[in-house]
Formats: C-alpha cells, sequence, structure tokens
C-alpha cells in the first residue's frame, strides 16, 4: 500500500519510539544505551544539524552529546544515525560512506556492519515504495550489490531457515549460531517484521517473545515495520507511549524536519512550515552531483 513518504518517516520515528518504551514495560532485565548518554533522539536531533554531508565529509561524532570514553553496539549507532537512514534511503553509497565513518570514529569492525546494512536496506525498499515483503530475501539479496558485505551469500539460507515455521524462540537460537551478537538484532528485525509485515502490533509481540530482550531489537522492528505502515498505521493506543513530556513534539519534528531536509525544502536555521511540504515531481531535492537511486527510477519510467 501507497503513503505519503512524510507518513512513513513519521511512522519509523514513532516505531523506534513505542518499541523503546515496549521494552521498558518488560520485567525481565533490559540492556539499554548506558545511564550516561542521553537518549538517541536527543542525539537525533544534533544530527540534524549536520545533514546534509557531502561524499567527502563525515559525522561529527565529537559535537554530539555522547561520552566518547564509552563503547557503544552497532545496534546503539544505528538508532543514534536513525535519520541519516532515513535522509539517505535514496542514496546507498553515501549511506554506507557514513556508516563506515562512523563505525571507525567508535571501533567497531566492519564485519559487524552487516546487519545494519541489510536493515536499512529494507527500510530503503520500504520509503521508495519498492518492498515486496513475501520477497524480501531475494530483493535484498539483489540490493546487497549496494555493499561490501560477508552475509549476503547467507540470504537464501536464512530464507529456508524462516520458512520452515519455527518459532521465534527457535529461530534464534539458530541464528546464534551463524550470526555474530552485534548482527543479531537486526537478522532478528527482519524476521519479525517479515512474518506479519503488514500488522505492527502483531511484528512487535514477536519481538517481544525473544528472550533476553533487548531495547534495540524492539526499537530496530518499530521503525523498520513503522516505517512500512507509516504513522496511519500505528496502533492509536500504543502511540500513548510516546506522550512522554516534550518527546510527543520531538518525535514529529524530527520526522518532518528529516522529511522536510530531503526534500530540499529546509536549510538548518531558515524558518519553514516543515508540517505541510507538497511538492510535484522535479521542483525540490536539486542534487544532481549525487547517484540517487529513487532519480534513476524515476527517469526510467
Amino acid at each position: 500500500m501507497r503513503y505519503l513518504l512524510r507518513e512513513r518517516f513519521l511512522g519509523a520515528c514513532f516505531g523506534g519510539v513505542i518499541g523503546e518504551q515496549l521494552s521498558k514495560q518488560e520485567p525481565i532485565s533490559i540492556d539499554k544505551i548506558k545511564s550516561n548518554q542521553v537518549s538517541w533522539l536527543e542525539i537525533n536531533q544534533e544530527i540534524m544539524t549536520q545533514i546534509p554531508l557531502h561524499f567527502d565529509q563525515s559525522l561529527s561524532w565529537e559535537d554530539l552529546p555522547i561520552n566518547s570514553g564509552e563503547k557503544i553496539t552497532i545496534s546503539e549507532l544505528a538508532l543514534a544515525v536513525f535519520p541519516l537512514i532515513l535522509y539517505y534511503h535514496d542514496n546507498l553509497h553515501q549511506l554506507e560512506f557514513l556508516l563506515h565513518q562512523s563505525a571507525q570514529y567508535w571501533q567497531i569492525p566492519w564485519s559487524n556492519l552487516d546487519g545494519i546494512l541489510w536493515w536499512s536496506t529494507a527500510i530503503s525498499l520500504v520509503l521508495r515504495e519498492k518492498l515486496d515483503p513475501e520477497d524480501l530475501w531475494r530483493q535484498l539479496t539483489v540490493s546487497s550489490e549496494f555493499f561490501s558485505t560477508s552475509l549476503s551469500d547467507n540470504l537464501g539460507n536464512l530464507q529456508i531457515l524462516f520458512d520452515r515455521g519455527l518459532s521465534i524462540t527457535e529461530v534464534t537460537t539458530e541464528l546464534s549460531l551463524v550470526v555474530t551478537p552485534d548482527n543479531l538484532p537486526f537478522i532478528l528485525s527482519l524476521y519479525c517484521f517479515y512474518q506479519t509485515p503488514e500488522n505492527f502490533t502483531l511484528a512487535m509481540k514477536q519481538a517481544m517473545n525473544v528472550k533476553r530482550q533487548t531495547t534495540d531489537l524492539l526499537a530496530l522492528t518499530g521503525f523498520l515495520s513503522g516505517a512500512y505502515n507509516s504513522r496511519t498505521g500505528l496502533p492509536v493506543n500504543w502511540e500513548k507511549f510516546c506522550h512522554n513530556g516534550d518527546n510527543y513534539q520531538k518525535i514529529c519534528h524530527l520526522g518532518r524536519r528529516v522529511f522536510a531536509l530531503w526534500s530540499g525544502v529546509y536549510v538548518p536555521g531558515n524558518h519553514v512550515n516543515i508540517s505541510a511540504i507538497v511538492a510535484t515531481p522535479r521542483t525540490l531535492q536539486n542534487r544532481s552531483d549525487l547517484t540517487i537511486i529513487s532519480q534513476k527510477e524515476y527517469e526510467s519510467n
């Protein structure tokens, strides 16, 4: 089903926060982003001030409110840089470059980026209205040509594994034998989405059934399923989790602002009504110096 891109951006943002809040309802011990760090939502706000980035630029992590003396996982990195994933959803080469730059700063091995690259590819397909959930793994295999990943050859094996009708616990056990702990949350989030793509609630409940639940898995699943179903497809009663202080307005502002930046009608520091952005094809987004997927698709139609 087609939705406004702005609503997909908002769905991703709200879905991620819903996932994070749901994980805090669990009675078990949950691994959270370190207490001496600010939440990913606050980091997102700072990252927005650096977009857009040219191909020869990297993200200035030194300017972000994160303790550089602490290690972060690749899942935490994904939550922190999510505005980049939204903004560069149609320019996967640039996105890969920025993810590698960020991983280098935090001394994360490049081999641990496979999961986030697959997950980002799925989000890219969703935002470009190109994703066929039933054909997810073949589409990821084709799209993996944009990235240099060591896991690409295993996508077919994952398709077989996921189609065997195993429970989420059994899938988690088998994946743990072949997937690194850093990549596991991303692959599990893809699985939870793959099982019930049209139903945000069931996808989240699937993620909640994973033993040793982490904040990252629910947030990653919420981002992906939220992007696919858009904000209009999120359960109204679940959105109440976002009504915490001024977070609700921050989430709305984040989704609308990154969409406005991507559209080319908003420049940081200038005022614009980013709540109502409508444009015809070719009117906005004058970025001819970039190799952008959506422009190729538009020109081929």
